[in-house]
C-alpha cells in the first residue's frame, strides 16, 4: 500500500550563511584519556599505559621493540587481555605478529588466540599453559563447539595455529641460543595434529560459510535495486536544492533583493515501496 509522508525541514537565515551549533567545549578526562580514544592519545601516554600493563619480566625482551606495536594492539592488550593469566604469552605473540601482516590482521589473530584460551579456561581444561600439551584438553574444547557453526571454531583454531607454527618460530629464529631458551617458555602449545580435520572438516566449514553467505544475499539482493533508486532520488533532490540556493544567491548579488533574504524550496522525493510496483510521493518543504 502506498504511503504519503510530509516532512518539513527548516533552516532560517541569510542566504549564503549556515546556522552553526554553538561550539562545544572539549571534554577532558573520558573524552581524551578514556580507553575508547586510546589510539588518539599522545604516543608517550600510549607507551606509558602499555608498559604499565606489560609484565615486568618482558620489559627487556630480546628482539622486541614494544614501542613499535600499533596503538590498536596496545589497546587490545591493556583493556581486553588485561589481567589474564595468559597475558605474557599473548604479549609475546603480539610482538611476533608485528610486521608480518596488516594491523587489522594482527589484531584478528591476537583476538582469536585470546578467545581460544579463554574458552579453554572456561571449559576447566586449562589452568596452566602446560595443560595444553595434553590432547584431552583440546578434545574437550572441540566437543563443546556448536557444530552448526563449525566455521567459527575453524577460524579461531587457524589463527592460533598460525601464531604457534609460523610467527612465533620466526621470532625465535632472530634470537641467539641463550635468548631463545629464555623466550621458549612463552610459546603457546601446539594443538594435536589433525584436530581441525577431526572436528571441523573443511567440507562442513565450507558448507557453513556458503549457508551464511546465502542467508545474507537472500536479504540484500532483492533490496539492491530499491536502495539504489532511493539513493538516486535523494541525490537528485540535493542537486535541485543546491540549484535553488544558488539562484537565490544570484538574486542577492544582482540587487534584486536584500539581506536577510528567506525563501522556501518545496520538492518531492519519490519513495519506492518494498515490492517496487508503485511509487509513493513524499513531500519535503524546507526553508534556506
Amino acid at each position: 500500500m502506498d504511503q504519503r509522508q510530509s516532512t518539513e525541514r527548516r533552516a532560517e537565515g541569510p542566504v549564503g550563511t549556515f546556522e552553526q551549533a554553538p561550539p562545544q567545549r572539549k571534554q577532558r578526562g573520558t573524552r581524551r584519556t578514556g580507553q575508547r580514544y586510546f589510539v588518539n592519545w599522545e604516543p608517550e601516554k600510549q607507551r606509558e599505559a602499555f608498559f604499565t600493563w606489560l609484565p615486568k619480566e618482558l620489559h627487556d625482551t630480546p628482539g622486541i621493540d614494544w614501542t613499535q606495536l600499533a596503538p590498536e594492539i596496545m589497546r587490545y592488550c591493556i583493556y581486553t587481555i588485561g589481567t589474564s593469566p595468559d597475558a605474557a604469552a599473548l604479549a609475546v605473540s603480539a610482538a611476533a605478529l608485528h610486521g608480518a601482516m596488516e594491523v587489522a590482521s594482527q589484531l584478528t589473530a591476537l583476538r582469536e588466540a585470546n578467545v581460544l584460551l579463554r574458552e579453554l579456561r572456561a571449559a576447566d581444561v586449562l589452568r596452566h599453559l602446560s595443560d595444553l600439551k595434553q590432547e584431552r584438553a583440546w578434545d574437550e574444547w572441540a566437543r563443546r563447539q556448536d557444530q552448526r557453526h563449525a566455521s567459527r571454531a575453524w577460524h579461531i583454531l587457524s589463527c592460533y595455529i598460525s601464531i604457534v607454527t609460523t610467527h612465533f618460530p620466526h621470532y625465535l629464529l632472530r634470537l641467539g641460543p641463550l635468548e631463545r631458551a629464555r623466550m621458549q617458555q612463552y610459546a603457546l602449545p601446539l594443538p594435536p595434529l589433525g584436530l581441525r580435520e577431526k572436528y571441523f572438516p573443511w567440507k562442513r566449514v565450507h558448507a557453513d560459510q556458503q549457508a551464511s553467505r546465502k542467508a545474507t544475499t537472500d536479504i540484500l539482493v532483492p533490496l539492491y535495486p530499491i536502495l539504489r533508486q532511493l539513493i538516486r532520488f535523494r541525490k537528485q533532490l540535493a542537486e535541485r536544492t543546491l540549484l535553488a540556493i544558488r539562484s537565490a544567491r544570484r538574486k542577492v548579488e544582482a540587487g534584486e533583493t536584500v539581506l536577510p533574504y528567506r525563501f522556501q524550496q518545496t520538492d518531492i522525493i519519490p519513495e519506492v515501496n518494498r515490492d517496487a510496483s508503485t511509487i509513493a510521493e513524499v513531500q519535503i518543504t524546507g526553508r534556506a
